[in-house]
């Protein structure tokens, strides 16, 4: 561990965008809550605290919908940049983030912090620990105007890092009921979630429950049925602080003081209106928006001004006479009329090169892609999950199925969800393949080069005994024709009907 002063030296390489260096902020322990110490459950008995990992992410809009037409008041662990790919940061203005972060706050939730990147704890240095926490914090000041004391470690790994949590001024929450939604097996979530209710009973007692925003099924069907089920035995949903008996200004950090944010009714940052009305009849009305200081005024400026003051908002009106600067009229000069035409016309050439022959070069690749690997894998046709809302034939290729059974998964998580349901992958005989692309397996059937398919070929469950000659043999018996019975068959379909 070390001390803020040196970690104030650490802050020009913690490549801090905008917002307030918080480094050396006080950090008084506020209220009764433990501050570094594993927090796994509530101390107020019938809550249920339902808390969120990993966000913001693209479903959390429609997360805060289904949360606000149930009542439901939640805790959210955000990240300033979770890894994945080309969305942008949590402060990024451009983004969508900063106005979700606000309307979370703005709806009575929780927000806690989880960390800039999402990076172990438990494998990183003590400064990098203080970069994943000061740089966040700075983002939360730039949208919210204050920083959360509440965190929750990414992975839960927290072994070796409570004297960095307590030095920030962290709770380190945790929880006791894990629904393993990341899984996304959510059968299997469903049973631990009825198994926890059944044998716990609201009046004497309550549970911190694990979610993950960034799975599509979670947010969309598993969160209803928590919402539900836990309604059955009469829970209360509550934040994290409130099953902890933490009064809801603890929750956040004034960065000036140090000490307890305002509360829920103080907006995230102080803003200031001008409106002056000048002598040569023309009015001008500037918004700025600031959380540091009041607006400033030119001593020359006459003007009589009313301020109105609610907690933590000011509002400046002011009435200005100035005498209008004499300038130089400047000399004609002749500007050519503009091209009505012009708006919006495409160029050719860059339309043409830039648009038009990648989309065509790639369309026909994807579709030759897709010719190349379908005949190859349709012997294995397996049935989708039934916890889904559609149950189609797809093609049982890893990542293919990985897409199809969640077309909305992020990139990066294919091969992570592939991993984590191997064993299923395998009882199923998928064909796994690696070091070639659709297009290869495309040219290759062409060939019937199923020696070069089989080095390929990643064996699971019963290919694994496998010499190449047999896992090319057994490729080879993978696009032989169908028979009209063999199809029929496969797809329950009388002869009769087929014929």
């Amino acid at each position: 561990m070390h001390s803020r002063t040196s970690t104030a030296l650490l802050v020009g390489a913690l490549g801090l965008a905008h917002g307030l260096d918080t480094s050396r902020v006080p950090r008084p322990d506020l209220g009764t809550v433990p501050y570094g110490v594993n927090v796994d459950r509530c101390t107020v008995p019938g809550k249920a605290a339902i808390t969120f990992d990993d966000g913001p992410d693209v479903y959390t809009k429609e997360l805060l919908d289904i949360l606000g037409r149930n009542g439901v008041k939640a805790t959210f662990f955000l990240c300033g940049d979770n890894g994945r790919f080309g969305r942008p940061t949590i402060a990024d203005p451009s983004g969508p983030y900063p106005d979700l972060v606000k309307r979370m706050y703005r709806e009575g939730h929780q927000i806690a912090s989880h960390s800039w990147g999402h990076l172990n704890f438990t494998t990183i240095s003590s400064d990098e620990r203080a970069e994943q926490l000061l740089k966040l914090e700075s983002a939360f000041v730039d949208i919210l105007g204050f920083f959360p004391t509440y965190f929750r470690p990414p992975f839960t790994s927290f072994e070796g890092t409570e004297g960095d949590l307590a030095h920030w001024g962290y709770h380190n929450i945790n929880f006791d009921l894990d629904t393993n939604d990341f899984n996304e097996l959510y059968d299997q979530s469903r049973a631990t979630v009825k198994s926890a209710l059944a044998q716990k009973g609201p009046s004497g007692s309550s549970f911190i429950t694990l979610l993950h925003e960034i799975h599509e099924l979670s947010v969309t069907e598993f969160l209803q049925f928590v919402i539900d089920e836990a309604r059955k035995y009469n829970y209360e949903f509550v934040t994290v602080g409130e099953c902890l008996g933490d009064p809801v200004n603890n929750w956040y950090r004034d960065p000036a003081s140090g000490g307890p944010w305002g509360g829920p009714a103080a907006p995230p940052v102080i803003k200031a209106t001008i409106t002056s009305s000048s002598s040569t009849s023309s009015s001008e009305s500037v918004s700025s928006t600031t959380s540091a200081s009041k607006p400033k005024f030119s001593e020359s400026t006459k003007s009589n001004s009313t301020t109105t003051a609610g907690p933590g908002v000011t509002t400046v009106t002011s009435s200005t006479t100035t005498q209008a600067p004499k300038t130089a009229t400047p000399a004609a000069t002749t500007t050519p009329a503009p091209n009505p035409n012009a708006a919006g016309r495409a160029e050719g050439r860059p339309t043409t090169f830039v648009f038009l022959c990648p989309f065509f070069l790639l369309r026909p690749g994807l579709m030759i892609g897709n010719w190349g690997h379908t005949p190859l894998l349709l012997p294995l046709l397996t049935r989708e999950r039934p916890d889904r809302k559609s149950s189609r034939y797809c093609c049982n290729d890893g990542y293919h199925t990985s897409h199809h059974l969640n077309p909305r998964r992020h990139w990066r998580h294919h091969p992570v969800s592939f991993l984590q349901q191997k064993e299923t992958y395998a009882t199923e005989k998928a064909l796994v393949f690696h070091n070639i692309d659709y297009l290869m397996i495309t040219i290759k059937l062409l060939q019937k080069d199923y020696l070069h398919l089989g080095k390929c070929l990643v064996p699971l469950g019963e290919q694994i005994p496998l010499s190449l000659e047999d896992r090319a043999t057994m490729l080879r018996r993978h696009t032989r024709r169908f028979s009209e019975a063999e199809i029929c068959q496969k797809f329950k379909v009388l002869a009769s009907k087929s014929s």
